[in-house]
């Protein structure tokens, strides 16, 4: 059972971190026309915040949660 939850917890840090970094994106873009050059900021937002933050979130909720 502690296998699923820790895989619950992973999939929704992750989702958390990659929601985080495209409304950063769309806030960062509004207004603006979307351009090819827009895929530099887009990327490395999806890593910093995807893998970095998702990791983050995740080892916090299995710290609270105890798993």
């Amino acid at each position: 059972m502690s296998v699923h939850i820790n895989v619950f917890i992973y999939l929704i840090s992750y989702s958390i971190g990659a929601w985080m970094a495209f409304k950063i994106f769309d806030f960062r873009k509004k207004g603006k026309k979307a351009e090819q050059k827009d895929d530099r900021l887009l990327w490395p937002l999806l890593l910093v915040f995807a893998l970095g933050g998702g990791s983050l979130l995740a080892y916090m909720l299995k710290s609270w949660l105890g798993t």
